[in-house]
C-alpha cells in the first residue's frame, strides 16, 4: 500500500470513528448534510486522550463540558461506604456521558475510563447554541 492509499485509508478510518455518535443518533433521525459537518466539526476539535483506571469526571463536581466517548470504553460509577465501586452505566464510543451537564449542580456519580479513551469535550455553551441552530 503506497503514502497516499494508506493515508486515504487512515483518513476514512478516523472518519467511521468520529461518525458513531452521527451513526447512533441516525437510529432516532436523519441529519442533512450540513447536520452531519457540524457534529463532525465538534466532535473533532477538541479532543484528548485518558488512561485506563482514571476520572473524566469526578463525583461531586460541576462539569462545563459534554463529553463524548470518541474511542474506548468509560463507565458511570458511585463510590460505596464499603470502598468499592459500583458500576451504572458503560460508555461506549459514541455515548453522550455527561449528558446532564447542565441541568445538574453536581454531578451524582463519576464518569472513569475502563479502557484508553479518546474523548471529544464540547462545552455546554457550544452545545446549547448549536441545538438552537439545528433542532
Amino acid at each position: 500500500m503506497g503514502l497516499v492509499n494508506g493515508y486515504q485509508a487512515y483518513c476514512g478510518m478516523m472518519r467511521m470513528i468520529e461518525n458513531r455518535l452521527i451513526r447512533k443518533l441516525q437510529n432516532y433521525v436523519r441529519f442533512s448534510e450540513i447536520e452531519e459537518i457540524e457534529l463532525e466539526r465538534l466532535v473533532s476539535e477538541n479532543q484528548f486522550v485518558v488512561p485506563p483506571r482514571e476520572d473524566i469526571v469526578p463525583q461531586g463536581s460541576r462539569p462545563d463540558f459534554h463529553h463524548i466517548v470518541v474511542d474506548g470504553w468509560a463507565c458511570h460509577y458511585k463510590d460505596l461506604v464499603n470502598g468499592r465501586r459500583q458500576i451504572t452505566a458503560f460508555c461506549l464510543p459514541g455515548d453522550l456521558c455527561t449528558d446532564s451537564v447542565s441541568l445538574l449542580r453536581h454531578t451524582s456519580h463519576s464518569v472513569g475510563s475502563l479502557t484508553s479513551v479518546r474523548i471529544a469535550q464540547v462545552s455546554s455553551s457550544t452545545m446549547q447554541e448549536v441545538t438552537a441552530i439545528y433542532p
